[in-house]
């Protein structure tokens, strides 16, 4: 870089910013500043530097108050956990009582304290116990119904009939007529304790015609031609009334 000031006829000087310049004649010698001036010039710095302040997480949002929904959702908390154990217990204490439910007890009202000033109450509901379900009706056609009924009416004015002597009864032209798959469906269609129907005949028997041995009355109440009795029955008779 040349000085515009070089004089003519004489070869021009190198000079840079910074250093002194060459005078020529006649010129004053120019002040330069101290300390030098780098170039280009740098800006200064503060120091110390400042710090920066980064935020730590999100930051609350605007109109709210952090903390007041941890306080609710505490209580909520604390309430449910109380209403729960309540109702545990009251179902323990049903099951501990065979599901017998009192009628003081259904009615009462029970009264839970929350925290502060509030309070809630609830009525515990007894445990109801199924019904059980009722047999449905048979429906019998009116020949069946009647066939039904001659043979209970058989049994409660002449007992002492065993099942196959109450079948031939019923079907027989001295009898009542019935068909055989009447007769049949009428006696496998009553309540009957057949042993205690052996014990009436023995008896009759016993009555009517004394003198009868353990092993005779025996055969008579099991016999085709007689009351037809199965063995168990017959013998179970002789042993009731203290023939054998």
């Amino acid at each position: 870089m040349s000085d515009p000031r070089d004089t003519p006829g004489q070869p021009p000087q190198q000079w840079w910013p910074g250093q002194p310049r060459q005078q020529g004649p006649g010129q004053q010698p120019q002040q330069q500043p101290w300390p030098p001036q780098s170039w280009p010039p740098q800006q200064q710095q503060p120091w110390p530097p400042p710090q920066q302040t980064f935020p730590v997480g999100p930051p609350p949002p605007p109109g709210r108050k952090p903390g007041k929904h941890r306080v609710r959702n505490a209580i909520i908390l604390s309430v449910s956990g109380v209403v729960v154990l309540i109702i545990g217990i009251s179902a323990a204490l049903s099951s501990a009582s065979g599901g017998k439910t009192h009628p003081a007890a259904s009615h009462s009202v029970k009264v839970i304290k929350l925290p502060g000033n509030g309070s809630a109450s609830f009525s515990p509901q007894p445990a109801q116990s199924a019904q059980p379900a009722k047999p449905p009706v048979p429906a019998y056609t009116i020949a069946q119904r009647q066939a039904i009924d001659s043979a209970k009416s058989y049994l409660q004015s002449e007992p002492g009939f065993s099942k196959l002597g109450l079948i031939d009864q019923l079907h027989s032209k001295y009898g009542e007529g019935f068909s055989k798959k009447l007769a049949v469906f009428a006696v496998n269609h009553i309540k009957v304790n057949w042993r205690q129907q052996a014990v009436y005949s023995a008896r009759n028997y016993m009555k009517n015609e004394p003198g009868w041995s353990c092993s005779g009355l025996i055969q008579q109440l099991d016999s085709p031609y007689g009351e037809q009795f199965t063995p168990a029955q017959a013998e179970y008779a002789a042993r009731a009334v203290g023939l054998c």
